[in-house]
C-alpha cells in the first residue's frame, strides 16, 4: 500500500486497529502520536510501516485551503479577508489554551491547533507588512500597537478591530470579495 505523505495533526488508523492523531512528526517514517489505551490517552512513538491508513485532520486541511484560496487570487481585499478568517480561528485556539490549563492532555491539543493557525497567520502577517513596506519590531510594546500596525491595511476594505477579532465589513457594492475557501 503506498501511503500520502503524513502531515501533523492527522488522524492515523494503525495496522493493530488503533486509531490516533499525529502530534509531533520526527521525520519522514517516524511520529509521536496521541493514542487511546485502556480508556486513556498516551503519546507513543509510530513508524510509517505501523500505519494502515492516513485520514487527514480536518483542521490541516482547512488551513491548506484557506493557503490556497489566497494564493490563487492574492489581492489585497483577499488577504484582508484571509488574514481576518485566520486570526478568528487562532484566536479561538488560543483562548483554549487558558481554558484548559489544568487539563494536560486538553491544553496540549488546543496548544497544537493554536500552532497550525499560528504558522498562516504569521504568514499572512508579514505579507500585510510588506505591503505596508513597514518593518515590525521583534517584538510589541503592547498589544495595541500591533492592531494599530495592522490597521490601516484591514480598515482600507472595511475591518474593524474589537472583542479581540476582526470584524468583517459592510459590503459596499457588488465588486467586493466575500468569497470564501472552499
Amino acid at each position: 500500500m503506498v501511503l500520502n505523505e503524513v502531515r501533523l495533526y492527522d488522524i492515523l488508523r494503525l495496522e493493530d486497529g488503533r486509531t490516533a492523531q499525529v502530534v509531533e512528526l520526527l521525520d519522514k517514517n517516524a511520529f509521536l502520536v496521541d493514542v487511546e489505551i485502556d480508556n486513556e490517552y498516551d503519546t507513543i512513538l509510530v513508524k510509517k510501516k505501523q500505519i494502515a491508513e492516513i485520514k487527514p485532520d480536518a483542521m490541516a486541511r482547512r488551513v491548506s485551503q484557506i493557503r490556497k484560496w489566497f494564493q490563487d487570487d492574492p489581492t489585497d481585499q483577499r488577504l484582508a479577508r484571509a488574514y481576518a478568517l485566520v486570526e478568528r480561528q487562532y484566536s479561538y485556539y488560543w483562548h483554549d489554551e487558558d481554558w484548559y490549563w489544568d487539563d494536560e492532555i486538553e491544553h496540549a491539543r488546543a496548544k497544537g491547533k493554536t500552532r497550525v493557525w499560528s504558522e498562516l497567520l504569521d504568514e499572512l502577517e508579514a505579507e500585510i507588512f510588506s505591503r505596508l513596506s513597514v518593518v515590525p519590531p521583534k517584538s510589541w510594546e503592547s498589544f495595541q500597537e500591533y492592531v494599530d500596525a495592522i490597521a490601516p491595511f484591514m480598515n482600507r476594505f472595511g475591518y474593524t478591530y474589537g472583542d479581540y477579532r476582526w470584524g468583517a465589513p459592510i459590503v459596499n457594492s457588488e465588486k467586493d470579495d466575500r468569497s470564501v475557501p472552499s
